[in-house]
């Protein structure tokens, strides 16, 4: 009797799980927009496209010309949004249009729903989106005890201010390691970290947690902290170890997180099969969001208080749609050609990182000559006075110094920055810098 129930709990679990409208914002959270109310966004859709709608009731709707729409003067419904400036408007529309090209016809019938069924059916894509959430802090939360073993997986008071090595990432990134006074007063009341009473968290820095940020020099290592890295990877390629191809021997240390690729680590990754987050939504490459929506899941893994949904007093909580909007406006373009250029650098970075087989060329080893072969070519070297590579001297070069063959690993390492080096064991201070 007990397990008829259970089971049809489940079941009914999973249909509603799996309403189009729940995958729908599963999908908006991860790839289009996070920290943001829908209701505001689908009611600037409502204002816009009601103004354009066919008069014809056998008319079609065009949507060729969406992305033009603008705030009707006037309209019935477009006090909606009247306490929202005009910039905020067209951002709001801007992320609706990027939600009708990814389901016409299900924003469509949100847009011709009425009273409560409009209400219900947005609801449903918040609740979506809260499924999606929950689900993205916990695999980036199980990352955690692989960083940190003094790390507990049920209480809080094992992370945030309280941790040692969590703090180091949670804290300003201009404050120092060492002054406690800050420290404990970040631990009294999170909300004083950031935003906008301190400056960014400093995991989204790369180098040392330990050390402190120039933050007015952050072209070179804003966003390329390798814990933000490893929990974008863990949310959209749904991958523990994704970060071990860029680790000393694919040990996995984020402290030695560096350009190069470990072959062997990125060859057992890419014969994975399983169907991931970023596969799912379309997602390809990181984009703006993603990085913003990973960082902001990040800091609520390490905090002590776990707590995504802001209250209307956001004085009193961790800011995430300011932390949210802060990042994604660092790696939006603007109009200042020098700033897009730093912009640019941390996309290739995240690129290279994230998906190096379509960045890192891989060189196959030469083919290996046979015997016979070897001495056909010395014979033929002795015949015309040359020395085979094999038996150069010292004496065979002017200066003195036999050159060295690269090797076939050196030739296929392409560092974060699009360059080649070799591969001499470097100093690394835990970034890529």
């Amino acid at each position: 009797m007990n397990q008829g129930r259970d089971i049809g709990s489940q079941s009914r679990l999973k249909f509603f799980y799996f309403r189009p409208y729940i995958n729908m914002g599963r999908f908006i959270i991860r790839a289009i927009v996070a920290f943001q109310d829908l209701y505001s966004i689908f009611n600037e859709g409502v204002i816009r496209v009601d103004a354009n709608w066919p008069t014809d009731p056998d008319e079609e709707f065009d949507d060729s010309g969406l992305e033009g729409f603008q705030i009707p003067p006037e309209s019935e419904i477009s006090g909606l949004n009247q306490d929202v400036d005009t910039g905020e408007r067209d951002l709001l529309y801007k992320w609706f249009c990027q939600i009708y090209r990814a389901f016409p016809k299900l924003t469509l019938e949100i847009i011709a729903s009425k009273g409560n069924e409009y209400t219900d059916l947005i609801g449903e894509l918040v609740t979506g989106g809260g499924y999606a959430r929950s689900t993205d802090l916990h695999a980036v939360h199980d990352l955690l005890p692989s960083w940190f073993p003094n790390i507990q997986s049920v209480a809080k008071c094992s992370r945030g201010f309280f941790n040692h090595h969590t703090a180091m990432l949670l804290r300003p990134a201009n404050v120092d390691a060492d002054d406690s006074a800050a420290m404990k007063m970040y631990a009294t009341d999170e909300s004083l970290s950031f935003p906008p009473a301190a400056e960014l968290p400093r995991f989204l820095y790369s180098g040392n947690p330990e050390t402190v940020v120039d933050v007015d020099r952050p072209s070179l290592t804003i966003l390329r902290g390798p814990h933000h890295f490893a929990s974008y990877c863990r949310i959209y390629q749904s991958d523990k170890t994704a970060i071990n191809i860029f680790t000393l021997d694919g040990k996995g240390d984020l402290n030695t997180l560096s350009g190069n690729v470990d072959e062997r680590a990125l060859s057992k990754r890419n014969l994975g099969t399983s169907v991931s987050v970023g596969k799912q939504c379309k997602i390809s490459c990181p984009t703006p969001h993603a990085i913003a929506y990973a960082g902001c899941l990040l800091r609520a893994a390490l905090s002590s208080t776990e707590k995504l949904m802001e209250s209307e007093d956001s004085s009193t909580t961790y800011s995430y749609s300011t932390l949210y909007r802060e990042i994604v406006d660092t790696v939006t373009p603007g109009d200042c050609a020098s700033t897009n250029r730093a912009t640019d650098a941390i996309m290739t970075w995240w690129t290279n990182h994230a998906y190096p087989t379509k960045q890192t060329a891989q060189h196959p080893p030469p083919a290996r000559l046979s015997a016979r072969e070897r001495m056909k070519l010395e014979a033929q070297n002795a015949g015309n006075g040359e020395a085979s590579p094999a038996n150069s001297t010292a004496a065979d070069h002017p200066e003195g110094a036999v050159p060295r063959q690269p090797t076939s690993q050196e030739q296929g390492i392409i560092h974060s920055n699009g360059s080649e080096e070799s591969d001499e064991p470097q100093a690394n201070d835990g970034g890529d810098e």
